[in-house]
């Protein structure tokens, strides 16, 4: 489970792109985008190799791509029956690919029920002042509320970015678009582009998730049209996890959000202090951020910063789990008590976390319980029931004694006199 960092995630394709990340998902009113594709001949300019057959889930023949460095070429599948005819295309291996086959997306339907379907009436969509489409909320929202969960509609295995040249994987992005289903195919060319240049191309770039999505372990990008809809906020109020089996990513609330209240997500490290913050959403996502937690007087700010400062180092403490560690509960607690002071709800479930193991390290049970219960509360919200952490919380509130964590500190002296009360 990472700490909370919502959606500036095109941060992480700075070293495939070659340019520095952008998150400006805003919709743009008025936009006038194409919704078809002109794809260059591939006989001019791409090497096309290995014809292969159709097989489901597929519905064309895939077009393969001779790899430079790879034995593997790379290919486009596209499926226009995908999630009750949404649609995907997915670059990638025919090794990787017979393994996506497999996977419950595609072989179950029921996997995807709910997927692609959003609660009515609990939030509409607005144009806000200076920043683009806004989704605000119609009604009270509670903390762990659905808001939306939808599938990909372009996957892209990251090796790609190192196997051939830009010209011949930009070829398969494009024709990848063009075969969608027309309705998702206008959605994706709907989206905003920062750098210029191939359009599709710079819609990856500027809206695209890294993550895994298969057994394999490989790395791929995914663009999810609909996230394009949530604006930044230092302070976020939504949250979203990607389930790898069904490929559907969810978004949930992680705080209480009141009627007229807009939906914000997190882009950047919520640890970064002020003035980082405003930096780095300026010269990599293109925007002055004008978020309730930016704009304080400066008093205000630097309290806040001196917290955010503290907060990192007890995060590092914490994680220290050698014999010389100095970390205690009481800085586990301390730490649960700044991050909710800075209203940082989408990283609070690590810092249960740690207080969880704090407790475990000194045979606290009944702490320990509570403390990783609270902890898988929030963590199923930010990665999901199949993330580790969230297993490892599962595995303390159930049988602490049996943890690899109890007493894990018996026979040291760590952070001064040890205690084993219950």
């Amino acid at each position: 489970m990472q700490l909370g960092v919502g959606s500036c995630s095109i941060s992480l394709l700075s070293e495939f792109l070659g340019f520095s990340p952008i998150c400006d998902w805003r919709e743009q009113p008025g936009l006038d985008l194409p919704t078809t594709l002109r794809i260059e001949s591939t006989h001019r300019h791409h090497r096309v190799v290995q014809e292969l057959e159709i097989t489901p889930p597929w519905s064309y023949k895939p077009d393969c791509v001779e790899s430079s460095n790879d034995i593997e070429p790379f290919c486009l599948y596209t499926s226009l029956t995908f999630a009750d005819s949404r649609g995907v295309s997915v670059i990638t291996t025919p090794t990787a690919a017979k393994s996506i086959e497999e996977m419950a997306a595609f072989t179950n339907k029921e996997a995807l029920r709910g997927a692609n379907t959003e609660p009515p009436f609990i939030y509409e969509a607005r144009a806000r002042p200076g920043r683009g489409i806004g989704l605000i909320a119609n009604t009270r929202i509670y903390r762990g509320d659905r808001i939306f969960s939808h599938t990909p509609v372009l996957v892209i295995n990251t090796k790609i970015y190192k196997a051939m040249p830009n010209s011949d994987r930009e070829f398969l992005q494009k024709r990848g678009v063009a075969r969608l289903p027309q309705k998702t195919r206008e959605a994706y060319l709907a989206l905003h582009g920062q750098f210029g240049g191939d359009l599709v191309n710079d819609i990856i770039a500027t809206n695209a998730f890294r993550t895994e999505l298969s057994s394999d372990g490989k790395d791929y990008l995914i663009v999810v049209p609909e996230t394009a809809r949530l604006n930044h906020a230092c302070r976020p109020n939504v949250v979203s996890f990607l389930d790898p089996d069904t490929w559907t990513q969810h978004f949930h609330a992680i705080r209480d959000i009141d009627p007229n209240e807009e939906f914000y997500m997190q882009y950047i490290n919520p640890l970064l202090v002020r003035q980082k913050r405003l930096d780095f959403l300026y010269s990599n996502c293109g925007f002055n951020c004008t978020c309730p937690r930016c704009n304080q007087p400066r008093f205000y700010t630097d309290i806040s910063d001196s917290r955010l400062v503290v907060i990192s180092d007890l995060f590092d403490r914490l994680s220290d789990q050698s014999v010389n560690r100095t970390a205690t509960i009481d800085d586990a607690e301390l730490l649960i008590s700044l991050v909710k002071q800075e209203g940082l709800e989408n990283i609070l479930a690590n810092a249960y976390l740690h207080a969880a193991l704090e407790c475990s390290f000194i045979g606290q049970k009944e702490k320990t319980k509570m403390y990783a219960a609270l902890s898988i509360e929030l963590a199923i919200l930010l990665a999901g029931p199949k993330d580790e952490d969230v297993m490892t919380m599962q595995s303390l509130w159930d049988s602490p004694e049996e943890h690899w964590s109890w007493l894990y500190f018996a026979n040291e002296t760590v952070g001064g006199k040890m205690s084993t009360t219950t």
